[in-house]
């Protein structure tokens, strides 16, 4: 089984040839952000190979950028820098118990809710519902 080193961690794993680069990195807990669902759409999970071979389908970078969700492990050893350390972020899903771990600071969220009030519409003013906000 070929060894994958996930650089600037230095963690290392084996899996098995011909799998997913992006089971390696699971593996060995390195965080990958995969929003398309490693369908390979959202360009998410870039990373570089710095040695060794791998199975690239669709996009391949310059300076062997691939993405994890669409490379296969050859049977040789293969040495990979994460483009972006996603440890960086506040939280972590913990595999263990399934909920995420965060941060002692207080996260702030991405989204609020608003109320907002819309004037009925009249029958041929000719507003559209954004412009009939109060």
């Amino acid at each position: 089984m070929p060894k994958i080193t996930f650089l600037p961690r230095q963690v290392t794993v084996d899996i098995p040839e011909g799998a997913p680069l992006l089971e390696a990195a699971r593996l060995a807990g390195v965080p990958a952000e995969t929003p398309c669902g490693g369908h390979g759409r959202c360009g998410k999970c870039l990373v570089r190979v710095l040695s060794g071979g791998v199975d690239a389908r669709g996009y391949t970078g310059a300076d062997g950028e691939v993405l994890l969700c669409q490379t296969n492990v050859r049977d040789e050893p293969v040495t990979v820098r994460l483009t972006s350390d996603l440890n960086a972020e506040r939280g972590q899903f913990d595999r263990e118990t399934g909920l995420a771990r965060l941060d002692s600071e207080a996260l702030s969220p991405l989204v609020e809710a608003l109320s907002l009030t819309v004037a009925p519409p009249v029958f041929g003013d000719g507003l559209a519902d954004l412009d009939r906000f109060e």
